[in-house]
Parts: C-alpha cells; structure tokens; sequence
C-alpha cells in the first residue's frame, strides 16, 4: 500500500505542466485524464507530435510505460511482489538486499512477470523503448528526483524485457536454466571474450552467415545465435564489432507455431527489431540495465531502491557496483 501511495505521488510530481496558456493548461487536463483512466493509447494518440513543454514529453514518456503495462505504480508493485516472495522476506529490505547472492531469486521473479506480459503484448519493448527516448528529451527544469526515477524505471523495464528474449525466465526461479538460456550464456561469453567453458559448450562461430553454433555439452542439443563482427573484438559505440543482437526464434505466420529451419534442422533466430533498429546484447541489455539500476538507487524511495539493490547483488557477482556482460551470462546458466 505504501508504495502504491508512493508511485501516485511520484506520477502526480512528474507529470507538471508547464504549459502557460488556458488551452495548453485545458489540453493536459485532457491527456492526464486519459492517463488517470488508464487510457494510455487514447494520451499517447493526444499527444503524438505535440511535445513542445517539458510537461507534455514526461506525459508522453509515461503514456508510454503505461502502454507497455508497466507504468510507475505497476512496476513498483511487481518489484515489490518479487522481492516478497524470496525465502528471505521476512528479513527487513535494507538487509535483505546487502544479503542477496547470485543465488538469490528476486530478480528472476521480476523478469518472470515481465517475460509474461510482453508474450502477451507484442508492442511491449517498442513503447518502453519510446518512454527512455521521449524521458531523454526533458531539459532538466521538471522535478529532477521525479523524472531521475521515471529514467530508472523506463531503462530497467526496457532491460529486463529485452533479458527475456533469452530464454525462458520461469526456469531460473525454478532452480534450472533452460537449453536455450544456457546456449545464450555460452554465446554471450564467446562473442564478448572469445571463450567458453568446454566442459559446458562449444561454439563455431560462421562468419559468412553472421551466427554461432552453440552446442551443450549435457545433452548435446544445439542452437544459433544472431551476432555480427569478430567475436571479442567488441568496440564501446560501434555496433558491428563484436555484436550479439537479441533474437527470437522463427514463428510460422499462419499456425504461429515455432518451426525449424529445414536447412539446419535448427530453430532459426530473427532479430529483434526496434523502430528498425537492431537490439543487442552490449549496447542495449548491459548498458540500459546498468542506467537502470543506478539511477533508481540515486532517486528512488528507500523501500524501491532496497529492491533494485536486491536484484543488482543477484547479478553483480563481484560487487563491483557495475553489471558486465559475462556476469549477465553467469546468471542466465545459474
């Protein structure tokens, strides 16, 4: 309940209107009705090309998340609900997350719930996408705890929904990585340090056709990854070296059923396409969680940033206060 209260108030902090003039003033009345009504399409079809005030952009940016399912006042209470159904939740949250291990399940419950509301929303990660473009534009004069954590949670959710695409994320809180989940583990270590495990997988990376063949060990089962450049060659800002982009595997138009590909015998990844733009593991999943997590822990509540906190220990498994993409592999095969 406190934190629901807390999440209207923060809505009611970001969404100012600066706006002077009585039609701008009456104009926003509308939209944050719409809003208020849950009528997140209806807002975002109001404001669309009209986002001259810092007001109307974190209008936009909100109508966004609240498109995606996950305004400020849901995301709150799912973190909320993930980090109370940990085995430790009767331990105080302050105390709970400076415990928290890679063994820990919070985050994974988080992912879970989000992993299931973008299988039943196709435009999910394209709205969240939008909300962290459109909060970018703000120039600073909104309240900036407000809008620092609308930025926070924009970026998590997008993150975390983008982690989703790698596997099946049930099975992580179940106690046991997927096939899939473990092949997007070697594959990540392999395209961003030019390793693996072999008593895990191996991995033949195909230049020519741009993919890695990522094949297990336990079972000998086999997958393919999406990548582009030379594996380890990764350059910050630019995205054709050393790239892993976020895939989904081929859905057949008519059944919408999961099918092989009849050269290779494999299910065939698709890249993931956002406003045209490719999603990868470096610049998109590593980076905007890290934005993410750090900017919730600089504005957020206490109790919020008690639950990214818990979440970023899961993961952070060094303790350096910052998430690399071989620990978000580690975690993926945990």
């Amino acid at each position: 309940m406190i934190k629901n209260i807390i999440a209207t108030s923060l809505v009611a902090a970001t969404l100012v209107f600066s706006g002077c003039g009585s039609d701008e003033g009456e104009a926003a009345l509308s939209v944050q009705q719409k809003l208020d009504q849950r009528d997140f399409v209806g807002a975002i079809s109001m404001l669309q090309g009209n986002t001259d005030t810092d007001g109307e952009k974190l209008q936009l940016g909100s109508a966004y998340m609240g498109a995606a399912g996950l305004s400020t006042t849901d995301l709150i209470r799912i973190m909320s609900d993930s980090t109370s159904d940990t085995t430790t939740s009767g331990t105080p949250a302050p105390q709970r997350a400076a415990a928290a291990t890679g063994n820990s399940d919070s985050f994974a419950r988080f992912a879970e719930v989000l992993q299931k509301l973008a299988d039943n929303n196709p435009k999910m990660l394209e709205y969240l996408n939008k909300a962290t473009e459109i909060f970018a534009l703000v120039s600073g004069r909104a309240d900036s705890a407000s809008l620092g954590f609308a930025i926070g949670l924009a970026n998590t959710a997008k993150a975390t929904t983008v982690l989703t695409y790698l596997g099946d994320i049930e099975t992580l809180v179940n106690g046991g990585a997927t096939g899939d989940l473990r092949a997007s583990s070697c594959a990540i270590t392999y395209m961003y340090a030019a390793t693996v495990d072999a008593a895990k997988c191996t991995v033949v990376h195909n230049a020519a056709d741009n993919t890695l063949l990522v094949t297990l060990v336990s079972d000998g089962s086999s997958y393919l990854r999406l990548v582009s450049g030379v594996p380890g060659q990764f350059v910050d800002g630019a995205t054709d070296n050393g790239e892993m982009y976020i895939h989904k595997n081929y859905t057949d138009s008519v059944t919408g059923e999961e099918t092989e590909n009849s050269n290779n015998g494999l299910n065939q990844p698709i890249v993931v396409l956002v406003d045209g733009e490719r999603i990868t593991v470096k610049d998109t999943l590593v980076s905007a969680l890290n934005e993410g997590f750090d900017t919730i822990v600089e504005f957020a509540p206490d109790d919020t940033k008690d639950d990214i906190l818990e979440y970023k220990r899961e993961i952070d498994l060094d303790n350096n206060s910052v998430i690399d993409s071989s620990e978000i592999a580690q975690y993926l095969a945990k």
